[in-house]
């Protein structure tokens, strides 16, 4: 029987990761119906959790449901970062200098983020349908209509908006034909939760550049340390195998900048990696997602969701340039880079105006604030 057109769902969400999680959250609690569907059993596995940092822009969207005061619970607070080269201390940045409420990093796995925010929505009385796999979107006019696979049922569901935060291999951009433009950095990176022997300093980052180009450590709240290298198995390099106690889940992965060439089209629209995908330097992956979540959310509830491509599209541009020039950076093996680690840099972060803006980028203050919070 044909829902009525009180019981039409305001939203309909596919992907129940971070960015749609945070779409749902926004728009319940301010009295929008919708519906979250993800073919995975449940959510992200906690020790499995790619994504790691919180960035202060999120905590601030995230700060009037309630979210970000659990999130800070949860959380461990990066309030510093150590920079050296092959081992050798070179310099610090204090990223407290950036300012701003919360004027630190916040480490905490992605899979514990994502629970947070499941027992944010469910308090709103929306939970993620797991299980069920979007297949297909048609009519995105009035009444688009997603076609959800529920256990080999497939049901074609009514909504007044559909949004796709469906990743990288998104369903909804494809049935929108919207193009994915970009292409596949030359390089593999790796990446490795595990305890080290002798734990470095609570809340500090620990970034080394070598010989094979960059390995980051950074702190988890369980007192375990997530390594990031610029190329791969990082937990078996021989400057870094002797520093660690045990290993548990690692990856090795590679990196693409692309970028949806429209965020929306008719009633529908695309949010996260579904958007936008790009190096994982920075931290600004989940974030941006988030970022594009809330902002979405704010301008359905105004009634202006025709502005949010123009919103969120250059943000997304911006941040695709930023990180691929780190990532180039943080990738080459030149005795300029020697140099500028050895003297330039050094020298420069004695400074309090390049401390405050070397801070200020690591806090993503970039990041357009949101209209709607003062």
């Amino acid at each position: 029987m044909p829902l009525s057109t009180s019981e039409i769902p305001d939203c309909l969400i596919a992907g129940a990761g971070p960015t749609g999680l945070t779409l749902a959250l926004e728009l319940a609690r301010r009295g929008k119906t919708v519906r979250i569907f993800d073919r995975s059993p449940g959510p992200r596995p906690v020790e499995q959790s790619r994504a790691l940092g919180i960035l202060p822009p999120s905590l601030v969207l995230l700060e009037p449901s309630g979210v970000t005061t659990r999130l800070l619970e949860a959380g461990l607070t990066i309030k510093e970062a150590r920079v050296s080269r092959d081992a050798l201390p070179r310099f610090a940045i204090e990223i407290a200098k950036g300012g701003g409420k919360f004027p630190f990093l916040l480490s905490l796995p992605q899979g514990q983020t994502e629970r947070i925010l499941i027992a944010a929505l469910e308090e709103f009385g929306v939970e993620p349908e797991w299980n069920s796999e979007v297949s297909g979107l048609t009519d995105v006019g009035e009444r688009p209509l997603l076609s959800v696979n529920q256990g080999g049922d497939v049901e074609e569901i009514p909504g007044r908006f559909v949004a796709g935060c469906d990743g990288v291999h998104s369903v909804v951009r494809e049935k929108l034909g919207i193009a994915f433009e970009g292409d596949r950095f030359p390089a593999t990176f790796s990446l490795a939760d595990v305890v080290l022997k002798q734990p470095d300093p609570k809340g500090v980052a620990m970034v080394n550049a070598i010989a094979e180009g960059v390995v980051a450590r950074l702190p988890l709240p369980d007192g375990s340390v997530r390594l990031i290298g610029s190329f791969p198995d990082v937990e078996q390099h021989p400057d870094v195998a002797p520093l660690i106690g045990s290993t548990g889940w690692k990856s090795d992965f590679s990196i693409t900048f692309r970028h949806a060439v429209k965020l929306q089209k008719g009633r529908a629209f695309l949010a996260g990696d579904a958007a936008h995908v790009h190096s994982p330097v920075g931290g600004r992956g989940m974030n941006t997602g988030i970022g594009d979540a809330a902002w979405l959310a704010w301008l359905i509830c105004e009634a202006r969701q025709e502005e949010y491509e123009d919103y969120r599209l250059p943000v997304a541009r911006m941040i695709i340039s930023q990180t691929r020039a780190m990532t180039k950076i943080i990738s080459r093996r030149t005795a300029l880079r020697r140099f500028a680690l050895d003297h330039i840099l050094p020298l420069a972060m004695k400074f309090s105006f390049v401390q405050r803006r070397a801070a200020a980028q690591m806090l993503a203050h970039d990041m357009p604030h949101p209209d709607w919070i003062d």
